[in-house]
């Protein structure tokens, strides 16, 4: 009898068999990967907070420099640009100021001083004269864009009838060592001036602004005005010409800010006097008239 040949039997295991984890793979959860730091940055409550405050600030300064560009100028009170205008001789000491809002908003009834900080000038006699550390009021102004502001320092120093002398109509009389009786007119030898000023801006804001100094004259015996002090060297022939003139060599510079305190000659009364607004403290300074 033949023997039956017994057959290969292969198992087939089903695809849904194979793919089928065992009872260990189940248990084993699959590794997580950890969380990057920008994920860790967004998941944080402030991300919220920060993110809606950039974008807020975004639009605002976005808006801001929108408005500017359509007003010509920033939509608050900025200090404008005082410069000094060359009279037709160069020798007037009626001194006319440029003045150039940089604002987006004009400048309403800009109540105008004219400031000497230091004042050296000869009489007609001879008489020499030192003073300054004095301001006076020179008109109210509006200014839009750009004005002229004069500042008309040749009636600073006024002679009263008894031969004494004052700043402007004020009653304020300047002492001298002797009894000396001056004649017009002055001859200034040399003179540092600033100009201020105070507004209300959108008539509810009190803005004050004040200019760097300008010197009379640029050098000694010139005929020009200089904005700011001298940097470098001196040249000999100014030197010579100021010891000619009976100055101290060096001198003829003028501080670059005005200097505290000063005097404000208001009208016919006696001048105020002004200090720095900083060293009052809580007082605060002095209202503007």
């Amino acid at each position: 009898m033949k023997k039956k040949k017994k057959k290969n039997r292969r198992k087939i295991i089903s695809a849904s068999q194979q793919s089928q984890p065992t009872t260990t793979e189940k248990l084993t959860p699959p590794p997580i990967s950890p969380p990057s730091l920008l994920r860790l940055i967004r998941s944080h409550p402030w991300w919220t907070v920060a993110s809606s405050f950039v974008a807020f600030v975004g639009i605002v300064l976005g808006a801001i420099s929108s408005l500017s560009s359509l007003l010509g100028g920033p939509p608050w009170p900025v200090d404008p640009e005082i410069n000094f205008r060359e009279t037709n001789d160069g020798s007037s000491l009626i001194l006319p100021f440029d003045i150039v809002n940089k604002s987006g908003f004009r400048m309403p009834s800009v109540s105008f001083r004219c400031g000497v900080q230091f004042l050296r000038a000869v009489d007609s006699l001879g008489n020499e004269i030192g003073t300054g550390d004095v301001a006076f009021l020179n008109g109210t102004k509006s200014v839009s864009k750009t004005a002229t502001f004069d500042c008309n320092a040749a009636d600073l120093l006024r002679i009263k009838l008894d031969g004494s002398l004052a700043f402007r109509n004020s009653a304020t009389k300047l002492q001298s060592g002797s009894r000396i009786v001056y004649r017009a007119p002055w001859r200034i030898i040399k003179m540092c001036v600033w100009v201020g000023g105070n507004y209300n801006f959108m008539g509810l804001i009190p803005v004050e602004f004040t200019s760097h100094m300008f010197q009379w004259p640029t050098k000694a015996g010139s005929h020009q005005w200089r904005e700011g002090p001298f940097i470098g060297d001196r040249p000999v022939e100014e030197v010579e010409e100021e010891k000619r003139l009976g100055l101290v060599p060096g001198i003829m510079a003028c501080p670059d800010d005005r200097l505290f305190p000063y005097a404000l000659v208001e009208g016919t009364g006696m001048a105020a006097l002004v200090f720095d607004p900083q060293s009052l403290g809580d007082v605060g300074p002095p209202p503007w008239p």
